[in-house]
């Protein structure tokens, strides 16, 4: 009997019809809360909700190396990839099914000895007193530095070619093709309006400093964990060792998704 690690969207019922395709599948489902009691280690992820939900799971698909099969019942889903229907028609025959996976990139995102991943983006944003912040950002390949600039304004962000398309692209950051293998650093109203976006190879390194702090600053990942920086904080982007995979219904492509989400 196969065992899915499940999450939804705070106050959502399982619709009746995938209820049906789960029990037909002889599917069972634990939360995060229970993973730890099961013995059986899950097979896959069910996120039933929006890109939010998705996000929050994004951490265990990551260290459990299990694939997401997101359903879209939110308000947006561009990472929930599937519709409702098509989740049934892969869930009813799940042993037999021929899954397609997108692959992503992930940001492992280190501060004070501590990693966290990131599968949208990693933020350094200053706090609600409004004023702007200094950050210094160095970048290096294998140890060596590459070049590196300052940043004054309401912050940065770094973000993977899937984050491309949210936090980064409201603060006027470019749309990344999910394949590609790159990361985006993009300023958070610079002060300086010559301070841009910039595009980095994946096997680059970012480190971000936060030379003094009058005010909060926080570090912000992929909108769930918020950290408050201390004065001289050092943060440290780097490529993640694996990739999370993402079910996907080979009907529809990304940019399919960027006409219907972004009405292209």
């Amino acid at each position: 009997m196969p065992t899915f690690l499940y999450f939804a969207k705070k106050g959502l019922d399982i619709p009746s019809e995938l209820s049906k395709a789960l029990s037909k599948a002889k599917i069972r489902l634990v939360s995060e809360n229970d993973l730890e009691k099961e013995g059986e280690a899950p097979s896959a992820i069910l996120v039933l909700g929006g890109d939010g939900t998705l996000l929050r799971a994004a951490p265990y698909a990551y260290r459990l190396d299990l694939p997401i099969l997101g359903v879209n019942l939110g308000k947006f889903g561009f990472l929930t990839k599937l519709t409702l229907n098509s989740a049934i028609e892969i869930l009813e025959n799940w042993e037999k099914t021929k899954l397609y996976f997108d692959e992503r990139e992930v940001l492992d995102i280190s501060y004070q000895g501590k990693s966290f991943v990131a599968l949208n983006e990693g933020a350094i944003l200053k706090g609600p007193a409004g004023r702007t912040i200094k950050l210094v950002v160095s970048i290096e390949k294998e140890g060596i530095e590459e070049g590196w600039f300052e940043v004054l304004g309401d912050g940065l962000l770094v973000a993977t070619p899937t984050g491309s398309t949210a936090y980064n692209l409201s603060a006027g950051g470019p749309i990344i093709h999910p394949q590609s293998q790159v990361f985006v650093i993009t300023p958070i109203c610079s002060f300086k309006i010559q301070i841009k976006p910039v595009v980095i190879p994946l096997d680059f390194k970012v480190r971000v400093e936060l030379p003094s702090a009058e005010d909060e600053v926080h570090l912000l990942i992929d909108g769930h964990t918020n950290i408050l920086l201390s004065s001289g904080a050092r943060v440290e982007f780097k490529k993640g060792e694996k990739r999370i995979k993402l079910i996907r219904d080979p009907r529809r492509g990304f940019f399919l998704a960027l006409r219907e989400k972004f009405g292209w």
